[in-house]
């Protein structure tokens, strides 16, 4: 299996654990029980870029990875996924990429997983149907030190 990202990737992603990148116009959407989400405008496309932090307690780092990475599993616990409810002509398709690395940062087990669109796959375009072409996500997560989970 060939690797889809760069290691300063993964770095960049495990170092908003300590460091929230929230300059150039970030701001706070909402926070609410000890979880942030900060979005940032896009003047060219219309939308917003998200970020979340926060802790979830009683799930270890290494279980949300797991649950995370198994795209059979989400279609159980994402309601999402099932989109029978949404009109026919905004159904979204994602095509993408994903890789997972579980990385030692001094003495720190981090796991971290990155996606993105990809633009080559065998799945054609359907008809009336959205391909999102500019998908991207990062999700770094380590213990908090109890029985759960601090990530971003």
């Amino acid at each position: 299996m060939s690797l889809q990202f760069r290691d300063e990737e993964f770095q960049r992603a495990w170092k908003e654990l300590d460091e929230p990148q929230l300059d150039g116009g970030w701001e706070l959407f909402t926070e609410t029980m000890g979880v942030q989400i900060h979005r940032l405008y896009d003047k060219e496309t219309g939308l917003y870029e998200y970020k979340v932090f926060g802790a979830l307690g009683g799930c270890t780092p290494e279980l949300c990875a797991d649950v995370y990475m198994d795209l059979m599993y989400r279609k159980h616990w994402d309601g999402y996924v099932k989109v029978d409810h949404i009109p026919q002509l905004l159904k979204p398709q994602y095509v993408y990429i994903r890789e997972r690395r579980d990385v030692d940062v001094d003495g720190r087990k981090i796991w971290v997983i990155l996606a993105r669109s990809s633009a080559e796959t065998a799945c054609a375009e359907k008809k009336g149907v959205l391909r999102v072409k500019d998908y991207k996500q990062s999700v770094a997560m380590e213990s908090d030190g109890a029985s759960g989970t601090k990530g971003d």
